[in-house]
């Protein structure tokens, strides 16, 4: 009978660890699934982000090829018969020309830092994922 009550309580305490053991686990899944919604969302932002990047970019460019096709159609006119309204507005064409070129760079630089920061949110929340991860494992082995 006293081995039967030591197995008995060897028993109920192996039951009591795999109760808590599967707590862990189960809190563990819990906060990887809420990592991983976390994750989804900074990737979608991410990706959305690109996306824009991208639409300001070629915004950028047609504005750039527009101005550039009227500078050109401006210079092909025949020199003879420019006046002083048309070089004005050759001035005016490289100096629209610039200024869009200055517009798109700076709008890619903040895209690109939008994009930077993005990204280091989410390598942070990897990282807070991992060492979360490491701890509740270090804390189901030692159970």
């Amino acid at each position: 009978e006293e081995q039967v009550a030591s197995l008995q309580g060897e028993l109920d305490d192996s039951l009591q660890l795999l109760a808590e053991a599967h707590h862990s686990r189960c809190g563990l899944l819990k906060s990887m699934q809420a990592a991983l919604v976390v994750t989804s969302e900074q990737l979608a932002r991410a990706k959305a982000n690109e996306q824009k990047a991208m639409a300001s970019a070629e915004t950028a460019m047609a504005a750039a090829e527009s101005t550039l096709s009227r500078y050109e159609s401006t210079l092909k006119r025949d020199e003879s018969f420019l006046s002083l309204v048309e070089r004005h507005l050759r001035r005016h064409c490289i100096l629209e020309f610039f200024a869009a070129c200055i517009s798109a760079i700076l709008l890619l630089g903040w895209r690109v830092l939008e994009l930077e920061a993005d990204k280091v949110s989410l390598e942070e929340s990897y990282l807070a994922t991992a060492v979360s991860i490491y701890e509740n494992c270090q804390d189901i082995a030692a159970n």
